[in-house]
């Protein structure tokens, strides 16, 4: 069981820094402090359980405010990346509700 979560730990990490070339958003003065910019769906982040845990860390109840708009991004500090979430008012609404122990990005779309 640990061998299958560390593939696949491993493999969500080389799929999303295979999409980094062509979603990040790499700035002269970025490369050289090793800081990137990495732009993911609410879905495509609750497939990492490290970011997951930081998402649930930095990100507050007020984060929605009135819930008006129809989309809602995140900044997350995770590690050396600055990880730009996007996801639905009503997505944001079920993660930020959600026990911590529930991940599953099928009951999230």
């Amino acid at each position: 069981m640990k061998t299958s979560k560390l593939l696949l730990t491993a493999a969500i990490f080389a799929i999303t820094f295979a999409s980094l070339s062509s979603t990040s958003v790499v700035k002269a003065d970025q490369l050289s402090q090793n800081k990137f910019t990495l732009e993911l769906t609410l879905e495509e982040a609750l497939l990492n359980p490290d970011l997951v845990m930081t998402m649930r860390q930095q990100i507050g109840e007020d984060f929605l405010g009135n819930g008006e708009a129809p989309t809602y991004t995140a900044h997350i500090h995770f590690g050396n990346v600055h990880v730009c979430v996007t996801g639905t008012a009503h997505q944001w609404l079920l993660f930020l509700h959600s026990p911590l122990g529930n991940n599953n990005s099928q009951r999230i779309q």
